[in-house]
């Protein structure tokens, strides 16, 4: 009987297909392992997070509270939009207690960055958000000019940008409102949304401002110049075809005639392409008077006056078959204009042409009778056309040799020598490659070449070749001063050496503990990088970026090894310090990993499933 079942088993077994065996098991499907493992990685990423969060928590500095919780909230929204929710309003709430007792601009920059981070999300939640923390008196700043007003109007007018693609009735409201506050260049972002998805709502928006320019002073008002020149280019008609009389347009409407002094101007209203931009041609008519009127007023060099010699650049073809003596007289007050702002355009003209188009040869030639101040960037031109077209690098020396400012010589010969060395390396030269790095002036750029030769050696697959050229840039550096190569350095040897760079990365941590524990005493003298004995964990100071970069080493090696690496980040003694790198490695490991469609995050008390999906625990 069992000599039966034994033979039934194996018959059976022979039908099954080698390729749906191998499918039912584990040990060989690496596809059930990558997502496994991609699952697991996420579940500890989001621990950690909740841990970063936590010890946000605990800080002093309201303005490192609201920036941990602005990036959770950025990383949880795909993974759990409740929780994510939840930490933008406590973030917005962070900001809007700030907005007495901080300085201003301060304030500004951390509410720019959450706005950002939400509208990408929710443009509707942003603009409630934005709303909800206006500072609580914007007219004190009204006479003083000041930018963050202006920040106000343009954070608006993108909000209202983004609204768009889903409600452009909202949009118009929000952007009607931002236009009683005067003209901006974020308004025009919302006409160009609003006309791929309600042209009939830009029309109307484009009426608004361009009757709201009126009141302008386009020779003074960089902006208010700016947006009427791109609403002149966005409502350009057609060109008529040959056989259109100048005095009727192809639309079938009448050319508008406007008289000004000896001249008159005609406007086609020919027709459009789907993407023009519609407004009425009276209304366009009266602004390219308005535009023309301050250009030939306009002192060069005021604050409109760029804008208003492009606007006159882009008018000049319009005007030429139909007004061709104006058409001069604008180009001549264009280019008086032009000089304003580029008093040296007259002389460099001559030589735009051959510097684009030319052969080294017809350069060399031109550049010894060419005035001073356009001789040195002839031979500079001629210098990286040689060595760019494959010639020799010597010959590119030779011609840097030529220009007379020895800062400029000094620099292009520098940038040479780097190029070369980089094709060196993606050659495989490796000898010649690592003789130029030698004769980099300062430690920290022989190192940063070595990572580079590295990298190039790694790229190939001959890992003892950048190996050993690691441990050449790692004996040239002490450790203990120049962090910033160390970190680099130590990021090279990750896919290639997790060891040394776990050992790199937990020296450079400790020399940090020790570092910033006597820079927090010393504070005050050099970069306040301290405020209330805590760090300030924004962009721009030394320590957060050196923070940084070991958080970045850090997530290389995460992957394989990331109770090694959390431990590390938790390393840092300061609480303001071990946060931010703990955020930082959650942060770069999360943004790797595609994220379902529904995560619960461990720790959010919320047993809502979203799209029909299962909740999921994070525990």
């Amino acid at each position: 009987m069992k000599m039966k079942r034994l033979l039934t088993l194996l018959v059976l077994l022979s039908f099954v297909s080698p390729s749906v065996a191998l499918a039912r098991s584990p040990q060989e499907n690496p596809a059930g392992e990558a997502d496994a493992a991609r699952k697991g990685l996420e579940k500890k990423a989001l621990g950690l997070l909740e841990d970063a969060l936590a010890e946000a928590r605990g800080l002093k500095l309201v303005e490192n509270r609201v920036r941990a919780q602005t990036v959770a909230a950025g990383l949880l929204w795909p993974r759990d939009e409740q929780a994510a929710r939840a930490a933008f309003k406590a973030a917005a709430d962070g900001i809007a207690a700030l907005n007495g007792g901080l300085d201003p601009e301060a304030v500004a920059q951390m509410r720019s960055e959450l706005l950002q981070t939400v509208a990408q999300r929710d443009p509707k939640l942003a603009l409630d958000f934005l709303r909800a923390t206006r500072l609580p008196h914007p007219e004190v700043l009204q006479g003083q000019g000041n930018w963050l007003l202006s920040q106000e109007q343009m954070l608006e007018a993108s909000l209202a940008g983004q609204i768009a693609a889903e409600d452009p009735r909202q949009a118009l409201s929000v952007a009607e409102e931002t236009l009683t506050r005067g003209v901006t260049t974020g308004l025009l972002g919302v006409l160009s949304q609003l006309n791929a998805k309600d042209p009939a709502s830009a029309s109307k928006l484009a009426a608004e401002i361009i009757q709201k320019l009126r009141a302008e002073d386009l020779r003074e008002n960089g902006e208010a110049s700016g947006v009427a020149f791109q609403i002149l280019t966005m409502t350009r008609p057609a060109e008529p075809s040959a056989s259109t009389p100048q005095t009727q347009a192809t639309g079938g409407e009448p050319t508008i005639v406007v008289a000004e002094g000896s001249g008159a101007f005609f406007y086609p209203a020919g027709p459009r392409s789907p993407n023009t931009l519609s407004v009425d041609q009276q209304l366009r008519a009266d602004l390219i008077e308005k535009i023309v009127s301050a250009a030939t007023s306009a002192q060069p060099n005021r604050g409109g006056s760029y804008n208003l010699f492009q606007a006159l650049q882009a008018l000049i073809p319009e005007l030429e078959k139909s007004a061709p003596a104006r058409a001069a007289a604008l180009r001549q007050r264009a280019s008086a204009l032009e000089r304003g702002f580029n008093p040296q355009g007259d002389v460099w003209k001559p030589y735009q042409e051959l510097m684009e188009k030319g052969t080294v040869e017809a350069i060399l030639e031109a550049a010894p009778k060419a005035p001073a101040e356009v001789r040195d960037n002839l031979y500079s031109n001629a210098a990286w056309k040689v060595f760019n077209d494959g010639g020799d690098p010597e010959r590119a020396r030779q011609i840097a040799d030529n220009l007379s400012n020895p800062q400029q010589r000094a620099q292009l010969r520098r940038s040479i020598e780097q190029q070369v060395q980089w094709r060196e390396a993606q050659q495989g030269n490796y000898a010649e490659a690592l003789q130029l790095a030698s004769r980099l002036p300062s430690v920290e750029e022989k190192a940063s070449a070595l990572v580079q030769i590295a990298g190039a050696a790694s790229s190939k697959g001959d890992k003892q070749t950048a190996l050993q050229v690691l441990a050449a840039a790692r004996g040239l550096l002490d450790g203990q001063t120049q962090f910033s190569a160390w970190l680099q350095i130590a990021g090279a040897y990750a896919p290639l050496d997790a060891e040394a760079s776990f050992t790199m990365v937990e020296s450079a941590i400790a020399q940090l503990n020790e570092l910033m524990d006597a820079a927090a005493v010393v504070n005050g003298f050099g970069q306040d990088s301290f405020r209330d004995g805590e760090l300030k964990l924004q962009g721009g100071y030394p320590w957060s970026e050196l923070i940084g970069q070991c958080a970045g080493t850090l997530a290389a090696l995460a992957p394989s090894y990331f109770e090694r690496a959390s431990a590390d980040a938790k390393s840092f003694r300061r609480a303001d310090a071990r946060a931010m790198a703990e955020l930082t490695l959650a942060q770069n490991l999360l943004n790797t990993l595609t994220p379902p469609r529904k995560r619960f995050y461990r720790g959010v008390q919320s047993s809502v499933p979203v799209d029909g999906d299962a909740v999921i625990d994070g525990n």
